[in-house]
């Protein structure tokens, strides 16, 4: 059983700073609140190469855009970020939460450093009272993964862009865009910083760069500043790409899971028999029908045949356009439809209930 001395997820103050543990990683942070070890309790494998999540701050004047453009001179004028920085123990058991204040040159921040009990995702839920102009604002993942390519999701899949500045090309890629999660890999582990509404990120060499926040003047002067709320977070795992829960991550930090009073054995409209198949969409049809549409996409870029069941007793199941028309009938036994997905392939199902 969770008691306070028997926490799920623990959080304890050390001679330099916190020890966050539940059963799947150890994480220590330091008292700038930056993490300066993460380990895969499973492989005992250390993922941080240098302390994570360490604020950077940028003079941030572009030349011609303000409030679009970023140039690739940030880099070169960097000024000092985080400062008075306090960490203190918020509360375990079924979630460590640690709580940083501290200031970002004039503005004020708030971070609550979360580990959740059985949870690989390390959650920095952040809150910024912010007063910049011309500033850009970054948070840094460096990790010990080493790859020529970066991962960027996209809608209903991914990009792979360089995570290396050797060519003119390349060097034009400085920071690019990503949905719910950016991931460094080789063929045998990887990690991934995953995000609810920041879309920019730059990757170099082994580090993810998450940007945060900018501070334009144009076209409306200090239209930035105020109060910002953002969620941000950091995952890792052993094995391949592939295989990993990345995409899962990445949907739970988005779309929590939904709670209300009720009871109920059990109950699950539709399931997968494939990771890498995801069951993005689950609604009524648009036309009224009373039908209820799944649209599901293959995640990984690998090719798979998969077996979706369906708890609807009689139902008919048939495959359809994006714009919801039919095509043909789905084959379906027991409630069961093996499907074909090829790479990044996006399938849409209409489910008509017996009689209709």
């Amino acid at each position: 059983a969770v008691t306070e001395e028997n926490p799920a997820s623990s959080v304890t103050e050390t001679e330099d700073g916190f020890l966050m543990e539940n059963t799947q990683i150890r994480v220590c942070v330091n008292r700038c609140g930056e993490v300066i070890s993460f380990i895969l309790k499973e492989s005992g494998r250390e993922f941080a190469a240098e302390p994570m999540n360490r604020f950077h701050l940028y003079k941030d004047v572009p030349r011609l855009f303000d409030a679009w453009d970023i140039d690739s001179n940030y880099r070169e004028q960097e000024v000092e970020a985080a400062v008075d920085v306090k960490v203190e123990i918020q509360s375990q058991g079924l979630e460590a939460i640690l709580k940083v204040t501290g200031r970002i040159s004039e503005s004020s921040y708030t971070q609550y450093i979360r580990l959740a009990a059985d949870s690989r995702r390390l959650v920095f839920d952040t809150e910024v009272d912010w007063k910049e102009l011309h500033r850009l604002w970054k948070t840094a993942f460096p990790v010990q993964v080493y790859s020529e390519n970066g991962i960027n999701e996209m809608q209903f899949g991914y990009v792979e862009r360089p995570a290396h500045r050797s060519k003119a090309y390349d060097k034009d890629r400085f920071e690019v865009c990503n949905h719910r999660y950016s991931a460094l890999c080789d063929g045998s582990h990887g990690a991934a910083v995953l995000n609810d509404c920041k879309y920019g990120i730059s990757m170099n060499g082994n580090s993810l760069e998450l940007t945060l926040l900018r501070a334009p003047s144009a076209p409306e002067m200090r239209a930035d500043n105020r109060v910002h709320q953002f969620t941000y977070a950091f995952t890792a795992w052993e094995g391949s790409f592939t295989d990993c829960d990345v995409v899962r991550q990445g949907y739970e930090l988005n779309v929590p899971a939904l709670t209300m009073p009720g009871a109920c054995e059990s109950f699950s409209l539709a399931s997968i028999d494939k990771e890498n198949i995801i069951l993005d969409t689950m609604k009524p049809a648009e036309d009224g029908s009373g039908d209820i549409i799944l649209r599901l996409y293959e995640s990984k870029k690998a090719a798979v045949t998969a077996r979706v069941h369906v708890e609807l007793e009689g139902c008919r199941a048939y495959l359809c356009d994006m714009l919801e028309n039919v095509q043909e009938e789905a084959v379906m036994e027991n409630g069961d439809m093996l499907m074909d997905f090829r790479a990044f392939e996006v399938k849409t199902v209409r489910l008509k209930r017996a009689g209709e």
